[in-house]
């Protein structure tokens, strides 16, 4: 079940991507205006997509210890 949701954010930042593609031919933005979007996708719409899916998986301990295995192994 879990794999569905990693699945479905990834088929919603596909579309996300292939939106921005398609309307950035026809309308192409200032070289500030493209930085602003870029900064505003990066630092705001794709953490809240990533808690967004957090929230919606089952927690139990397994998942927990993963989580805890990974930050062990690459701290940085």
């Amino acid at each position: 079940m879990e794999i569905s949701i990693v699945f479905q954010s990834i088929i919603n930042i596909t579309i996300l991507i292939l939106i921005g593609a398609i309307f950035s031919k026809p309308f192409p933005l200032r070289e500030e205006s493209g930085k602003m979007f870029i900064a505003l996708i990066v630092n705001i719409a794709m953490p809240c997509m990533i808690l967004s899916s957090i929230f919606k998986v089952d927690w139990h301990e397994g998942i927990l210890q993963s989580i805890a295995i990974v930050f062990w192994l690459f701290p940085d």
